[in-house]
């Protein structure tokens, strides 16, 4: 079993450095319990970033689980998102949005 710790920040740079994360601590532990369950170690929100600890059979989490997670926040903290999320177009894709980023991620 691993201990899989990922920390992210909001990806859009001018909403990082005026937007604290610490009224949206709730909507974020509630996320992290509701997509990783029982396999959650902590949560732990910061003003610019959050880090979580998940335990995994593998060295990382799965891609869908975390696109979920920051699903879940998008849409839980709208206001957040309003000011912070980021979109990308394609010609050849569907647009898609971006709310955080992976900064650092480790394996104990």
């Amino acid at each position: 079993m691993y201990t899989v710790e990922r920390t992210y920040q909001l990806v859009n740079a001018k909403a990082r450095d005026n937007i604290s994360l610490l009224p949206f601590k709730t909507i974020i532990r509630d996320a992290a319990e509701m997509q990783f369950k029982d396999d959650l170690n902590s949560v732990t929100v910061h003003k610019h970033y959050f880090i979580i600890q998940v335990y995994s059979q593998q060295e990382k989490i799965a891609h869908g689980e975390l696109v979920n997670f920051g699903k879940n926040i998008a849409r839980t903290a709208s206001s957040l998102s309003e000011r912070a999320i980021r979109v990308y177009t394609n010609d050849k894709h569907p647009t898609s949005k971006q709310l955080f980023k992976c900064v650092k991620s480790s394996v104990h």
